[in-house]
């Protein structure tokens, strides 16, 4: 049997503002906008994390020229992290530098006397530059944009050489834009729920389940497995079978859809309960979910026996035991009986037979209509 725990999706953004608890917030990189305001086509690229102390860049852009990106919504005055071996007058190693660009010329584009910047990679590939570097978030240096963790945007500018040259120079129109907000993306700090009277199939204290039926568990949002157990028992509290999330081969999980392929179908005229371990089930973000241990959050029991009887005049019962439907009549021979699959396709089509062989089908659900006389019979039951 197939059990099915299915999990909608509903993502759900919160965070604190007690700075004591560490956090953090990313907004994904992405190709900046051009100097006409375009979303793409600038040939630059910036992610970043943000931590209640720090935040962490990664910026892409021409090797073979002098780059910058800059923290502010105007060109100047900027706090600016620079790729470059200085300016005219004032030349250093072509290297990463943090500067402060105070005015719209050369004069104003200077190197901080203290470089707050720790750059933890530099890279090129294709043509192309990558940094990625590190800073606090108020570094106490009166050139450096303090910025704030509560901040809903990062306001940056970028610009770049107008040739392929390391020395700044003025960068003319097209290489620079100002005026640039990228929104923060705040950390899932929701824990993953499940609404027992709503979600659940079969409900809470269903009855009548059939034995191969799927079993299946709305949660508020994607899920992946954590650590832990879920169990299914018997009323009694015995074990009927445990699956540990992190090896069981008989349990998976593909975006939000969680399945548990027990060895053996439920019992007939069985009560169930199942129980959950809090964090065998977080979300994306590791939030756990709570779970449950109790033998009444999640209950129900299974279809009687296999064999129905059906009363309707001549007919005693119908029969369904190894894959045949037999036909018990005290009299009269005279009915049809059409058997057809869970999809509506029929699969045998009969008059006056007492046995019908099913064992070409496959296992599932099935529906039965049975004709006597002027009196119609419609079942439904269970190949295993």
């Amino acid at each position: 049997m197939k059990i099915k725990i299915l999990c909608l999706s509903a993502f759900v953004y919160a965070f604190g503002m007690n700075l004591s608890i560490a956090q953090t917030k990313t907004i994904a990189y992405q190709e900046l906008p051009d100097a006409l305001g375009n979303a793409s086509g600038s040939g630059l690229f910036l992610g970043a994390t943000m931590t209640n102390s720090d935040i962490t860049v990664t910026f892409t852009g021409p090797s073979d020229r002098w780059i910058a990106l800059g923290f502010g919504s105007f060109m100047n005055p900027t706090d600016v992290l620079i790729y470059s071996g200085g300016k005219t007058g004032a030349t250093h190693a072509v290297d990463w530098f943090d500067y402060y660009n105070s005015a719209g010329n050369a004069a104003g584009v200077n190197k901080d006397a203290t470089q707050n910047w720790t750059i933890t990679s530099n890279t090129v590939t294709s043509g192309q530059r990558t940094v990625s570097a590190t800073r606090a978030l108020n570094t106490g240096d009166a050139n450096d944009l303090a910025l704030l963790y509560s901040a809903a945007n990062l306001n940056i500018v970028w610009a770049r050489g107008g040739t392929a040259s390391y020395t700044i120079a003025n960068h003319g129109s097209t290489n620079r834009a100002a005026g640039i907000v990228l929104p923060w993306t705040l950390p899932d700090a929701t824990n993953p729920t499940l609404a027992i009277s709503s979600a659940l199939s079969p409900a809470d204290n269903a009855t009548g389940v059939i034995i191969g039926t799927n079993i299946t568990a709305t949660f508020s949002e994607n899920v992946q497995f954590g650590t832990g157990l879920i169990r299914l028992f018997e009323s009694t509290g015995t074990l009927a079978e445990s699956f540990d999330v992190t090896s069981s081969a008989a349990i998976s999980v593909s975006g939000a859809t969680v399945t548990i392929n027990p060895t053996a179908n439920l019992a007939y005229s069985t009560s169930y309960y199942c129980t959950i371990d809090n964090g065998s089930i977080v979300d994306l973000a590791s939030n756990p979910y709570a779970g449950f241990s109790d033998n009444s959050t999640w209950n129900f029991t299974t279809e009687v026996n296999s064999v129905s009887t059906l009363e309707l005049g001549e007919m005693n019962y119908v029969q369904v035991k190894d894959k045949h439907v037999i036909i018990m009549l005290d009299g009269s021979s005279n009915f049809s009986v059409k058997i057809l699959d869970a999809q509506g396709k029929l699969v045998s089509d009969t008059k006056n037979q007492k046995m019908i062989d099913l064992s070409k089908e496959n296992n599932g659900v099935y529906f039965m209509n049975i004709e006597v006389g002027q009196h119609t019979v419609q079942t439904k039951f269970l190949l295993d």
